[in-house]
């Protein structure tokens, strides 16, 4: 009978201890319900941590194109990531200068036939664009709630703004969107 009173003080003693920590927890790593697949948390969090995606987007929303709020999302292992920069970006300022966030929400903005359209127009002069290969386009995953695919779509057209933005002869998005002659470089000589 003591060595019952005795496992039992224990496990009490346990589930005290347990609950104690429970309650101790930080719960600002709280995040949303809508569970996705790790990559696309994973490329959420690269757009927001180096490209500022979630500032952007707060803005699109803002003016009626995105109804896609972030906060809805479950980061699961990676709260802890978002919790941490979202605590430092409070404080730091935009990576985009207006005329850049201004050029990112038009290219966002374009319907998909467009946006192709001016992807295309950006191949430097003389690019056979018949000898490229065409990717496959993303796709969703089967069984994934609606917001997910609406984010994994965001995601990848955002991205792809971003790396045609290489591609443009200034250097940098134009906002206006179409192709701009490049300044002509001049080489410094030292000496």
């Amino acid at each position: 009978m003591r060595k019952i009173v005795k496992g039992l003080s224990v496990l009490v003693l346990m589930l005290a201890l347990v609950a104690g920590v429970m309650q101790g927890q930080d719960t600002s790593m709280s995040t949303g319900t809508i569970v996705c697949d790790e990559s696309l948390i994973t490329d959420l969090y690269i757009a927001q941590r180096y490209f500022d995606f979630g500032r952007l987007n707060d803005q699109w929303m803002q003016s009626g194109f995105s109804t896609l709020d972030l906060s809805q999302f479950d980061y699961g292992q990676y709260a802890p990531l978002f919790n941490n920069w979202s605590g430092m970006s409070t404080t730091s300022s935009p990576l985009w200068t207006e005329e850049q966030q201004n050029s990112v929400s038009g290219w966002m903005t374009l319907d998909d036939a467009t946006f192709q359209s001016n992807l295309s127009s950006m191949y430097p002069a003389g690019t056979d664009t018949t000898t490229l290969s065409t990717l496959n386009p993303s796709t969703s995953i089967v069984d994934e709630p609606a917001e997910c695919a609406t984010l994994r779509s965001q995601l990848n057209r955002f991205f792809r703004v971003v790396a045609f933005q290489d591609l443009s002869p200034t250097g940098g998005l134009n906002s206006n969107l179409q192709l701009t002659p490049a300044a002509e470089a001049t080489v410094e000589t030292s000496g």
